[in-house]
């Protein structure tokens, strides 16, 4: 029998935990745990509030509404992303879908952002720019995100890679959830529109910060495993990648 601590044709030592070997995967973990915790910011920031936010717009009468406006965008766009993504993976590569998703959320929502807080309000336009981040989510970091920690962590610590970077999105999902209603009172009765459209600009923007933090971590710290074996893309090979 083999001990598993014996570098066999090139396959590099793991005979230490995770632990001791976390500096030397810390950049992966960063790659992959911030760029999730960035998409489950902005995914769940904007799609929780979504019916309040189409209600303030003037496309649904009132919240209740809103959410059947919400499903008709997910359906008309999200969901179509998926089926994109699918077929690009393997031909676009993840770490460049992950970074164009990032930076087209990013530029919508900018748009957006800046529409709202000159006053140029256009409705329409403003939920076609808001279900075209919706596609370019799915066509990119929330199918990549899932993606990349299986095939950048070598096979011993991949399982312990993932749940750091799926844990991570959790945690911004949460912070969203809790803190997004408190800093940017979208649902308060007490504001007119002006100002709820200020609200939703100010929003905007801080997630086009926040999508920019994922193109910055993906670009830095991940390499592209497309076409790789799992043992060179993970780094087990002592091959350059």
């Amino acid at each position: 029998m083999l001990r598993q601590d014996v570098e066999i044709n090139g396959i590099n030592n793991y005979s230490n935990g995770f632990r001791d070997n976390f500096l030397r995967y810390l950049p992966v973990v960063l790659g992959t745990a911030i760029p999730w915790f960035a998409l489950d910011v902005f995914f769940y920031g904007m799609n929780i509030f979504g019916p309040f936010v189409t209600s303030a717009m003037g496309l649904a009468k009132n919240p209740l509404a809103g959410i059947y406006v919400q499903l008709y965008v997910v359906l008309a766009f999200l969901v179509p992303g998926y089926y994109v993504a699918a077929f690009l993976v393997d031909k676009m590569g993840r770490k460049s879908m992950q970074i164009m998703g990032f930076s087209i959320v990013a530029a919508t929502y900018l748009a957006a952002a800046l529409m709202l807080r000159s006053g140029a309000i256009y409705p329409v336009a403003i939920i076609v720019l808001y279900g075209l981040a919706q596609f370019f989510t799915n066509v990119g970091p929330n199918v990549t995100t899932f993606i990349l920690p299986t095939e950048v962590f070598p096979t011993r610590f991949r399982t312990t890679g993932h749940g750091i970077a799926a844990g991570s999105g959790k945690l911004g999902a949460t912070l969203a959830a809790l803190f997004i209603p408190l800093l940017f009172p979208i649902t308060s009765n007490s504001l007119n529109a002006t100002a709820k459209y200020m609200v939703m600009s100010n929003l905007l923007l801080v997630l086009v910060a926040v999508a920019i933090i994922g193109v910055i971590f993906t670009a830095l710290f991940i390499k592209e495993p497309k076409g790789k074996p799992l043992e060179l893309s993970s780094g087990e090979l002592g091959i350059s990648q």
